[in-house]
C-alpha cells in the first residue's frame, strides 16, 4: 500500500484533488470537501508541474514500487503473488481487489509502504482496501508499521554509513521526515511518536561522535505543523559552523518528488545560503536486501497468524 503519483504532467491535477479529497488529508465536513479539493488542486497544481517537471514529468514512485513487487514476490516464492495498491492513483484498491476476487483469491496480506503509522497515510490506505475487500468478501489482514524493526534499521544504517564514508569527518547526521499538521498529534496520530523512534533507533548506530538532528519537511498551508522544519535547522545549523551534512529521509521507502526535488535540489540550495557546502543525501531504503527480507518476514508472520 502507498501513496502513489502522477504518471504525467496531466495528471498532476486530478492527482491533488484526490488527495485532498481524502478526509483523513483535509478534515472538514463531507458536504464542502469536494470543492475545497478542488480549489487547492488547482492552487497547487501549477508549481506542482514545475516539480515533477524535473523528474521528466512524472512521478518515479510507480516504477520504485514495481521493482518493489517484484523483489518481495521472489524472495516469498511459489504460493504468493505480490501486488500493489495506490490511495490516489491507478491501481487503485477497488480494482485491484476486483481482480483478484474474480480469480478466487479470498484473503490479503496488507503491507505499508509507510514505516511510521499515520492516520494520514497507513491508516487511510488501510481503511481504503478494507473497505474495497468487504465488498467483494475477501479477508485483509494487516501489518502493522515497523519503525524499529531490525530490518528497516538496517536498511537505513548501511546506507547512511556508505554516505557518511564519503563526508567529511565532521558531518552532521539530519533525519528528515515528512511534516504532519499538530492537529493531527493532538488527535493522537501515533506517526510523531514513531519517527522518534525511528531516529532514536538510527542514532545508536552511529559512529561515536557524530552528531544529529531530527527535523520535518514538506509543510505547506496555513494550518500549524510539527517541527522543527527542515529549513529552520539548516539554518540554525549554518549559523553554528555546520559546513556538512548528510540528509536521512527516514520516513520513505521509495524515491519520489520528496526526496528527489525537495532533498536533493531544495535543500540542497537552502543548506548552500547559509553556508553548508559539503551536502549529501542518504537514498531511500526501499530495494535494500534488509528491508525486502523484513517485508517477506512481515508477511509470513501475518499468514502464520492464521
Amino acid at each position: 500500500m502507498g501513496m502513489g503519483g502522477p504518471e504525467g504532467l496531466e495528471a498532476v491535477q486530478p492527482f491533488l484533488e484526490s488527495l485532498f479529497s481524502d478526509p483523513a488529508i483535509l478534515p472538514v465536513p463531507s458536504f464542502i470537501r469536494p470543492g475545497l479539493a478542488r480549489f487547492i488542486a488547482g492552487r497547487r497544481a501549477p508549481s506542482s508541474r514545475e516539480r515533477y517537471r524535473l523528474l521528466g514529468g512524472a512521478s518515479p514512485i510507480h516504477g520504485y514500487t514495481e521493482a518493489q513487487v517484484e523483489a518481495l514476490s521472489r524472495l516469498l516464492g511459489e504460493g504468493f503473488e505480490v501486488r500493489h495498491v495506490f490511495r490516489y492513483t491507478e491501481p487503485r484498491a477497488e480494482a485491484v481487489i476486483e481482480d483478484l476476487a474474480s480469480r478466487g483469491v479470498e484473503r490479503v496480506v496488507a503491507v505499508p509502504t509507510y514505516p511510521q503509522r499515520s492516520f494520514t497515510t497507513s491508516d487511510s490506505s488501510r481503511a481504503d482496501l478494507a473497505s474495497a475487500a468487504r465488498a467483494r468478501g475477501v479477508r485483509v489482514s494487516h501489518v502493522s508499521s515497523y519503525p524499529v524493526d531490525a530490518g528497516f534499521i538496517r536498511a537505513l544504517s548501511d546506507a547512511t554509513s556508505e554516505v557518511l564514508e564519503r563526508a567529511r569527518a565532521d558531518a552532521h547526521v539530519v533525519m528528515v521526515a515528512h511534516a504532519v499538521p499538530k492537529r493531527s498529534v493532538r488527535r493522537g496520530d501515533p506517526y510523531v511518536q514513531e519517527v522518534h523512534r525511528t531516529a532514536n533507533a538510527l542514532a545508536r548506530s552511529l559512529p561515536e561522535g557524530v552528531h544529529w538532528d531530527l527535523a520535518f519537511q514538506s509543510r505547506v498551508g496555513p494550518v500549524g505543523w510539527v517541527g522543527p522544519s527542515l529549513e529552520d535547522t539548516l539554518r540554525r545549523l549554518g549559523g553554528a559552523g555546520v559546513r556538512s551534512v548528510v540528509v536521512v529521509p527516514v520516513s520513505f521507502t521509495s524515491e519520489h518528488l520528496e526526496t528527489l526535488v525537495e532533498l536533493d535540489l531544495e535543500a540542497r540550495e537552502t543548506a548552500g545560503i547559509h553556508g553548508i557546502g559539503d551536502f549529501h543525501r542518504v537514498p531511500s531504503p526501499g530495494m535494500h536486501a534488509s528491508f525486502i527480507a523484513m517485508l517477506a518476514r512481515l508477511v509470513r508472520r501475518e499468514v502464520a497468524r492464521g
